[in-house]
């Protein structure tokens, strides 16, 4: 079947600038698709590269749309664009958004940007959090933790790749006896696989594998690698998610499911691309992260719903799509 086409590309300010891999991150840049089908009903999809994952960039997707000319046929989607996984994702997402969905329900962790902040939401009684760690003042910042965990909270740690082996040890032996650390997400960079699995046999504490794995098939490799810990999966990054198949039960159990940060139609997405086993909270509790923009609509807490978003919402967030 073949499809119009149109996209809008965005970019959306955070209210405060997250530390990433390549720096200081100020706006989330994406793109919403829109398809229609010759009954004239509309499907929408996203875009939502992070090139540090080794994605496509905003420029490269905008020129694949382009060379559509305004048409798309759904056999031209190929998970075959191994340089385009996020367009991939985008454009099968938008043509799925034509068929009939089955409503499900997901538990999500909130992120949090400091233990002060993983404090503020326990008072509200918020215990599953996510916190971005940083290379400053470990020490303060592990009391920090500490106190969370004594209060019941149970935690994921992020440093987003950057500690160095040394760091790494350090974290490793601090959190060995400490209760309620759910897992230490990707503590060193992309490269160092084969160094994060030896250390962690040697330790309790769990270690999640996020920057490292960018498709099923490099879940495939690390698990041939001797790889027992979790995997971090951002669906919307994944463009050869039909292979989800090749993983049997152990390694789906093993899957953490999370956001990159997309609008509300990339989270639909992402959710209804998430299989039946999925035995962790997924990390989807993002929504503090941006100004009220209208591109958002999943709700505000520990619950998200696929399959309840509504077509007017959808055309919505394509209303309100802009560079900024």
């Amino acid at each position: 079947m073949k499809f119009g086409l149109k996209y809008k590309p965005y970019r959306r300010r955070f209210t405060k600038p997250l530390k990433s891999p390549s720096g200081l991150w100020k706006y989330r840049e994406g793109i919403i698709i829109q398809l229609t089908d010759p009954n004239g009903r509309r499907g929408y999809g996203e875009i939502a590269p992070l090139e540090w994952f080794g994605t496509e960039s905003i420029a490269e997707a905008i020129k694949l749309l382009d060379s559509f000319s305004g048409n798309i046929d759904a056999n031209a989607i190929s998970a075959g664009w191994g340089t385009y996984p996020c367009s991939t994702f985008g454009l099968r997402a938008a043509i799925g958004d034509f068929q009939q969905k089955k409503e499900r329900k997901f538990e999500t962790v909130i992120l949090v940007g400091s233990t002060t902040e993983g404090l503020k939401r326990l008072e509200e009684g918020i215990k599953h959090l996510k916190l971005k760690l940083t290379r400053e003042a470990k020490e303060i910042e592990l009391e920090g933790i500490k106190e969370l965990v004594s209060l019941g909270a149970k935690a994921r740690l992020d440093p987003n790749g950057g500690l160095s082996m040394s760091e790494f040890m350090w974290w490793m032996e601090a959190l060995e006896e400490l209760q309620g650390i759910e897992f230490l997400e990707q503590p060193l960079n992309v490269g160092l696989e084969r160094e994060m699995i030896a250390v962690s046999q040697n330790f309790k504490t769990t270690i999640a594998l996020d920057e490292s794995i960018g498709s099923i098939k490099d879940i495939l490799e690390l698990e041939k690698s001797g790889f027992k810990g979790l995997y971090v999966a951002k669906p919307s990054t994944m463009g050869d998610l039909d292979r989800v198949g090749e993983l049997d039960d152990d390694i789906l159990k093993r899957m953490v499911y999370s956001t990159v940060l997309e609008s509300s139609i990339g989270i639909e997405a992402s959710l209804g691309a998430i299989p039946a086993i999925c035995d962790h909270k997924v990390g989807f509790g993002t929504s503090d992260f941006f100004e009220r923009d209208g591109m958002y609509c999943h709700g505000e807490g520990c619950e998200l719903y696929y399959g309840r978003m509504t077509e007017a919402e959808k055309e919505e967030i394509w209303t309100r799509a802009r560079w900024k």
